[in-house]
């Protein structure tokens, strides 16, 4: 109302004015003067225009003031927008009463008028959706009942899992349960900037420079009794350092999806899983048809696995898949295509559709010294590794506490990102998720370091099982669990051709190869280390012992014997008595088995008293225990008891439960020949079992029960030998290797012979029964069983009584 008088004293001043000004010009053409009257007249209208006009201008411009309250109180009640100013108030924006400086405010609540970016969802992205289980129930109930915030995190790696899709599809489900919804795609965005895009959505405008409180308090009190649904997409570590700023309270709902597991402040984590194989057989029929994808269900099934059960990358896959129509096997052909190239999971021209732009998004984000370890990671198996194995590969010493504790703290941190997962089990041990584990190889081979972190994993694995030469799964499990990163290094020693270094892994490995029965690996990269070429004697001596090691294994006994011919020159060249020591009884193991026992039992006393020489504990065990096997042979019985008990006291006193073992089991055949009868027998083998248990050695408890099955054929106790023939072929069906199933058979077949060569020798039919234990015999070499030798030998010579 001031400035509507203000404007019109000023018009009315500048009318006056106009008048006097007219009254003046009249005076100049009269041809009498001007009375006095008239004069008088003419300067009050000039002056009162003036007066007017000024009186105008000075309200128009007055600044407003307030007078000050003295004493008792006021009630104001505003209207919205508008502010109570004074000495003892302050700028307020809330709603109901508040009492400020002894004044009253009634803030009526107020009801802003929805902008036009409220209820808006980004359209789905996929062409097809599918439904996530459980999860997806859970994030409906809990968003319903406005209990706050939530957020959606992933489990199996940081994109692609359909955190986002999951959000619209409950988003655009619930909307109607709401006032509305504000969809914010978060990603590098400050708190800041949250709150003002949040504030933006609400239709809110507050003047350039409303400092970061003020923007706060006025966010809060727009959402404060509303009951809005908060979709705050992509929450990145940028935004979470604030979280409090911008999350609604009751009953308004928010749910975050985001890369990052642990997030403050939120009531409830669901943690998104990749797809089931159900799922993931789901999706494809979506998008290609159920009739194509029927038409290859095992080429779907070995794709869904490829790709992770990762829903973007089976999307992926599938579009591609769509470009190859019109060929017989499209999606086995993409498949071939896939199978080993990551850079084949994308659509060319859209970012959207590329998983290593997706993982980009995450890797970016890290430090540069976070992204060239990462990097690293890349160089182990996915089966796994462990902390100190990581440490070693970053350049930091595993055995020093705070290296270590640094290593861990990076691999959490790679963990609450969904870059790294914890292998379930009672080792730590730690790996990539899906798919990252091509991710990082790749970033490796693009960006560097692929050689250093090959190399220092090749470094690690070679002094872990050198270190652990004597020990077994029951002893160190950890280092059992690290195969695969052993053979990892393996595998790139022979991309680089160095035979050498190869050589020297196979080396390192050599019992754990031996005790966890892996001869396939074992044979391929020492003959892989001999074609590359050893020039060290020693390590070519040592890689020629594990070829033979192999060679015996595979009943390849010949070439065994030239192997170890060649290891043992090379060994006595270099003066390696170890070596030489090792080879002999090796060697003497080969010769027992082709029946040249007065041979075998040279190279056992030869490698007896070099094992004694040099202090070798544990080769002076093996062979007295192989001594024990000749003196049996001859039915010494006492001194192959004395053999015996002399090797399981020194496997006990260093604490080798493999070699313990295997002693313990030639006891217990010594007493089923000696005294034929099986009175002892489960209690001998009790502890053999236990001991097999603990090493994880199946295989090895698998020769047993032949090796026990053998002897009881030797005292013809059938029934008692197919028992423990079965127990011992049950074990040879799971393993890889079949050449001991093949042990079977040739057994059985020798004891079908042998049975009938009895009946004819008890019918008096000599030469029918040695031609049936010839064949019997001939059945047996393939088994290798000194005693089943002795045992047909001496049919033989009752057939020529």
């Amino acid at each position: 109302m001031k400035k509507v008088w203000a404007i019109f004293f000023i018009l009315l001043g500048l009318a006056l004015l106009i008048g006097a000004a007219m009254f003046w010009a009249d005076t100049l053409t009269m041809d009498e003067p001007p009375s006095l009257g008239e004069t008088i007249r003419d300067w009050l209208t000039t002056l009162a225009g003036l007066g007017s006009s000024l009186a105008g201008w000075i309200s128009l411009l007055k600044p407003k003031t307030d007078k000050p309250q003295e004493g008792g109180s006021r009630t104001v009640v505003m209207d919205k927008g508008q502010v109570v100013t004074g000495p003892n108030s302050r700028a307020i924006r809330a709603e109901g009463d508040y009492y400020e400086g002894g004044t009253h405010i009634h803030l009526p609540k107020e009801s802003p008028e929805l902008h036009d970016t409220i209820g808006f969802i980004p359209p789905f992205k996929t062409e097809t959706y599918i439904h996530r289980g459980p999860i997806e129930d859970e994030v409906r109930a809990f968003l319903r009942r406005g209990n706050g915030a939530g957020a959606i995190v992933g489990l199996h790696a940081p994109g692609g899992l359909g955190k986002t899709e999951l959000a619209k599809r409950a988003a655009e489900d619930l909307k109607g349960e709401f006032e509305g919804v504000l969809w914010l795609e978060v990603g590098e965005q400050t708190p800041e900037q949250v709150v003002a895009a949040l504030l933006v959505r609400l239709g809110v405008q507050l003047p350039p420079g409303t400092p970061y409180e003020a923007q706060k308090n006025e966010l809060h009190a727009r959402l404060r009794g509303c009951r809005y649904l908060l979709i705050l997409d992509d929450v990145r570590q940028k935004a979470l350092a604030g979280l409090g700023d911008f999350l609604p309270a009751k009953p308004c709902a928010a749910l975050l999806t985001s890369r990052v597991q642990q997030i403050p402040g939120v009531q409830r984590t669901f943690a998104l899983d990749r797809m089931t194989p159900e799922q993931a057989q789901q999706l494809l029929e979506a998008i290609l048809g159920p009739e194509a994808v029927a038409a290859e269900r095992e080429a779907a099934e070995r794709l869904a696995a490829r790709c992770g059960y990762n829903p973007l990358a089976l999307e992926i896959a599938a579009r591609r898949i769509r470009q190859l129509q019109g060929l017989n096997r499209p999606i086995a052909r993409y498949f071939e295509l896939a199978a080993g190239r990551f850079a084949e999971l994308k659509m060319d021209g859209d970012a959207r559709w590329d998983m290593e732009r997706v993982f980009d998004l995450s890797y970016l984000d890290l430090s540069e010294r976070d992204r060239a370890r990462f990097r690293a990671l890349g160089a182990f198996h996915p089966s796994g590794f462990a902390p100190q194995a990581a440490a070693f590969l970053w350049g930091l010493d595993p055995d020093h506490d705070e290296d270590l504790a640094e290593a861990r703290r990076t691999l959490s941190r790679f963990i609450n990102l969904s870059l790294v997962k914890v292998v379930p089990g009672e080792q730590e041990r730690y790996r990539l998720h899906d798919l990252l584990d091509e991710y990082a190889a790749r970033k490796m081979e693009i960006e560097g370091g692929a050689e250093e972190a090959n190399r220092r994993l090749a470094d690690w694995v070679e002094k872990l099982f050198t270190d652990h030469y004597k020990d077994d799964p029951s002893t160190a499990p950890e280092v059992a669990l690290e195969i695969e990163n052993l053979r990892r290094a393996m595998e790139w020693a022979s991309r680089q051709k160095n035979g050498s270094r190869l050589a020297e892994l196979v080396h390192a490995a050599r019992n754990w190869l031996l005790v966890l029965n892996l001869y396939d690996v074992w044979g391929q990269m020492a003959e892989k280390a001999l074609a590359l070429g050893i020039s060290e004697e020693q390590a070519r001596a040592n890689v020629l012992q594990a070829m033979g090691d192999v060679q015996q294994f595979r009943d390849e006994r010949d070439a065994a014997l030239a192997s170890y011919q060649q290891a043992l020159t090379l060994y006595r060249a270099v003066g390696d008595r170890l070596g030489e020591a090792t080879t002999l009884r090796r060697m003497g193991h080969v010769q027992l088995a082709e029946r040249q026992i007065k041979l075998a039992e040279e190279s056992y006393i030869t490698s007896l008293r070099l094992c004694k020489a040099i202090d070798d504990r544990l080769g002076e065990a093996y062979t007295l225990r192989a001594l024990g096997d000749i003196t049996l042979y001859y039915d010494e019985f006492s001194e192959a008891r004395k053999n015996y008990e002399q090797s399981i006291s020194i496997f006990r006193q260093i604490g080798d439960k493999v070699g313990q073992a295997n002693a313990l089991t030639s006891t217990a055949r010594l007493n089923i020949v000696e005294k034929k009868t099986v009175e002892t027998l489960e209690s001998d083998l009790e502890i053999v079992i236990e001991l097999r248990r603990q090493t994880q050695d199946a295989g090895s408890l698998g020769e047993d029960y032949l090796g026990i099955a053998v002897a009881l054929a030797t005292i013809e106790r059938w029934d008692e030998m197919e028992i423990y023939c079965a127990k011992a072929e049950s074990i040879f069906d799971n393993l890889t290797e079949k050449q001991p199933l093949l042990q079977i058979v040739h057994f059985r077949n020798g004891i079908e012979h042998v049975k009938k060569a009895m009946a004819h020798l008890e019918a008096g039919k000599r030469k029918a029964a040695r031609d049936l234990l010839q064949d019997a015999l001939e059945e047996f070499k393939k088994v290798g069983d000194f005693l089943l030798f002795k045992w047909v030998e001496r049919l033989i010579a009752a057939c020529e009584e």
